[in-house]
Order: structure tokens, then sequence, then C-alpha cells
């Protein structure tokens, strides 16, 4: 790739030429189109309408994703709130709640944002900060996971479940029972469902925990096992492109809807290479996908299997909410991978294990990071801060002798690279 390239960052855009590097783009070949939420609706996957299960009178919870998601949860909840309305179900019984789990809650102004017009039209239930007493004990999983979940999900009647499909680094896919854990679970739940991850000899990342992957994998079964525990209804599940337009909506069974749609992302989103080069230049994708370092680590997870080992990567995310939460920005301390790792395995945090794996990468791929977080902060993550993009590629050029071949991601997490048959690359699960 030669010219000008534009890179999304926060809410504007960057400009460069990619010279010494010669570039190809990671992007799937084309914004293919699924289901419209309409038939996905008319059509449902492993289940009766929406319309055909609620009955007149019954109390009905939306569930939505928070803004470090696009989800178009404006669209799916109006278009729910039609299905409903046409079932006998007054608005007056419908409540919306925001998954945020550990994320920031979004105010009043954030949650019409979210909703846009529907905000208007129901009430919203489950607002943080949550306190011990809200959450409903509903035992232990298989795996030792204690099920607290907010009374919201039991007060409800029908618990419809929405939200969007997307590569997670290691539950497999977003979307469908993260929606409940750890969505609208208490933090001890969280951090145990997470702490599975870790699961592998030696505390390190289990095989399975990794983006794509579903069978076999520990978070994954933990948090179907946690969500079986509220029995939702319904879900409605999307794929947003770049123009943060939905793709695809997937309607139906909570657990079989969800893996309909991500056989569908993986199909369509996945893009083959030829195997990792000694650099690459990437973007998070701008807002929300950068809104702050926990986001913009899903790009860098996403990107890492693209670089050799002791190449060079180039990062553009804004983060102007900075580390993302306090725990986070407390375990990025300077501390080499194998000394957060140790440090995890006595008292483990969910952040911590976010620090470990951002910190793992920065060690075997020298990494710029172009942001607005402060410059200690980027060190302390074992990365290197830079002013500019020009001033980081002409840096990461200098430390590979040149310039060189390379790849270009303009959205990080939008989809997953996977290497040709026979091909590795060692340390990816880090």
């Amino acid at each position: 790739m030669t010219g000008s390239l534009t890179l999304r960052y926060g809410a504007s855009e960057l400009r460069l030429d990619p010279a010494p590097f010669r570039l190809d783009p990671i992007e799937p070949p084309a914004e293919t189109t699924g289901p419209t939420l309409e038939a996905a609706l008319d059509a449902p996957v492993g289940s009766l309408p929406l319309e055909e299960i609620v009955r007149p009178g019954e109390r009905v919870l939306l569930v939505v994703s928070d803004a470090t998601r696009e989800s178009g949860a404006a669209e799916v909840v109006q278009a729910l709130l039609v299905r409903l309305r046409g079932a006998g179900v007054l608005p007056d019984a419908v409540r919306a709640a925001v998954a945020t789990g550990l994320h920031p809650p979004p105010g009043e102004e954030g949650y019409r944002a979210l909703l846009g017009p529907a905000a208007s039209l129901v009430r919203r239930t489950a607002v943080p900060p949550w306190l011990p007493t809200d959450f409903v004990d509903h035992g232990v999983t298989s795996r030792g996971t204690p099920v607290h979940l907010h009374r919201a999900l039991s007060e409800a009647d029908r618990v419809v479940l929405t939200g969007a499909i997307g590569f997670h680094y290691y539950a497999g896919f977003s979307g469908g029972r993260k929606s409940i854990l750890p969505g609208m679970a208490a933090a001890a739940s969280i951090a145990a469902n997470h702490l599975l991850a870790l699961s592998g000899p030696e505390g390190r990342r289990h095989p399975a925990a990794t983006a794509a992957q579903l069978a076999g994998n520990p978070v994954h079964l933990d948090m179907t096992e946690g969500a079986a525990r509220c029995a939702p209804s319904f879900l409605v599940n999307t794929v947003v492109g770049a123009d943060r337009q939905l793709r695809a909506a997937f309607a139906g069974h909570w657990e079989l809807a969800h893996r309909t749609g991500c056989d569908w992302l993986l199909r369509h989103r996945a893009v083959a290479i030829d195997g990792p080069r000694p650099f690459a230049l990437v973007s998070a994708g701008g807002l929300p996908h950068d809104v702050d370092l926990i986001q913009a680590h899903k790009a860098i997870e996403g990107a890492f299997p693209l670089v050799a080992a002791g190449g060079a990567m180039v990062v553009v995310a804004a983060c102007p909410r900075g580390a993302g939460h306090v725990q986070m920005e407390a375990w990025l301390d300077g501390r080499d991978a194998d000394a957060i790792r140790a440090r995890l395995a006595s008292r483990y945090e969910v952040y911590g294990q976010t620090a470990h794996a951002l910190r793992a990468k920065a060690e075997r791929v020298r990494t710029w990071l172009i942001s607005s977080l402060p410059p200690a902060l980027v060190e302390r993550a074992g990365m290197i801060p830079a002013a500019s993009v020009g001033e980081a590629m002409r840096a990461a050029a200098q430390h590979l002798g040149g310039g060189t071949e390379g790849y270009f991601v303009p959205r990080g997490a939008a989809c997953l690279p996977r290497l040709s048959p026979g091909l590795t690359r060692e340390g990816t699960g880090s």
C-alpha cells in the first residue's frame, strides 16, 4: 500500500505517508451484510418470535450494552418496543438496564445518547453504582464462580438480551451471555470468571481462552452457565460496520442465536495472512474503541499475531478516559510481565490480567503508542509514548534498520487475522 493513510483517532482522523514502510491492509474483504434486524426478528433462531413469547401484563427487562460497544442499541430497542406493543405489553412494563459490568456507568446524558428516542419510552433500571444488596445469589457454577446477578433480572418476567458480536481476546466472542456475566454480575463473580482465562500451566493463558474460540473455552463456558441461571427469554445481537450501521442481526434463543452470529462473524471477518512481518501500524478504530487503554488493548491483542517476535508496532488510540479503571492504572506500575503474573497468582484482579497481557506483548514487540495518556503511564505499561505517528514511524524504522514490509490495521479489533495452515506465532496467547 502506498500513498496517504487515514487512521481514526478518538472522534477525529490522522493522515500520514507510510514511507519507508510498504504496508498491506488487514481488513475484511468487504462489508458483507447478513440478516436485517426485521428479518431476524421475523425468523428467530431456535425460538418463537418475541411477540409469541411475552404475554400482556408481563414485566420485560431489556439488557443493553454500554457505550464501549457499538451495537446499534437505539435501533434494536426501538424495534423491540414495536414488537412488545404488538404483543400487548404496556410501555410502563418495559425497563432497560445497561450492562456495565466493571465499566464506568453512563450518566443520564450518556443513557439518552445510547438509546436515542427510545430512552424516553422505557424506564432505566439497575442504575450504578451497584450495592452488594442489589444482587441475588444464584449459586455457584461447576467451575466455582459465584453467580451473583443484579436483582432486576429476577424481578422481570422476561429478560431480553441485546448487544454486539465481535471477537473477544479471551472469551472468544462478545455478545450473548456476556450481557449477564459479566454485564449484570457482581465484581466477585466477574473476577472469578475472568480468572479462568489464566488457568493454563504456571498461570498462563488457557490455550482455549482466545479470540474466536468457544469450544473448550473455560471463560465462555462459565459465562454461559452463569447466564443460564436467569433464563433469558430472547436475544438480539448485531454486527456493526465501519460506518456504525448494522451489517447483520441475529435473534432468537439466547445461546443458539448468539452461536449463529458468531459463526457468521468468523466467516466474514476473518482475514488470512501468510505469516507475521516485522512491522504493523494499528488504529483501534476511533471512539468508542479507543475510549481508554482497556478498550484500546483489544486492538493491540488483535494485531499482535501480525508482528514477528522482536518486530515493531505503532498503535494509534486516543484514550480520552485514561487507563479506563483505577485498577488498571494501579497494575501498570513498571513491573515486567512475569512479576505481574506472579502478583496475580496471589491477588487476582480483573484489570491486573489486562495489564499483564498488555505488558507481555510490549515486551515481545517494541510498541509505540500515540495517545492522550500521560507519557509516564505509557512507559509503565512497557510501551513508548510518541507525540505523532510520524515520529513513531521514524523510530520504528530506525529500530528495524530501515523500511520494510508490514501490515496496516485501520480497525484493530474489527477483524481476525488468521495464519495460514502450518504457520504458528509463538506467544500470541499472552
